[in-house]
């Protein structure tokens, strides 16, 4: 396995909620689940940044809890950019105002 990055983010949940203090929408739906998201989302453009240059709608984050580790897949409009990553192992964890995420990202078999 050769590693093409590693990223990791960590998200203090009253600042995020600051910043979206004036959308009372947000505030009220804002779950683990969601922030979660966000997390293992930054982690994952650290990681493959500059190699990749991700929008947030190329990444789908289908697990985020009942299961050992978030479910991150990358799917790009254009599909060869596909082609240049491997697999991703994600973790997120959360404890009280903090959610963590860890991503690394493996180079594919090919290159």
């Amino acid at each position: 396995m050769t590693i093409l990055g590693i990223g990791v983010d960590v998200l203090h949940l009253p600042r995020l909620i600051r910043h979206l203090s004036d959308n009372r929408l947000a505030r009220r739906i804002l779950t683990f689940q969601s922030n979660c998201r966000w997390a293992v989302k930054e982690a994952v453009y650290k990681a493959v940044y500059p190699a990749l240059r991700p929008t947030w709608q190329d990444f789908t984050l289908r697990k985020c809890t009942g299961s050992p580790k978030p479910d991150l897949v990358y799917h790009p409009k254009d599909n060869l950019l596909s082609l240049r990553l491997g697999r991703i192992h994600t973790s997120a964890s959360h404890d009280r105002d903090y959610v963590f995420a860890t991503v690394v990202v493996e180079q594919p078999a090919s290159i």
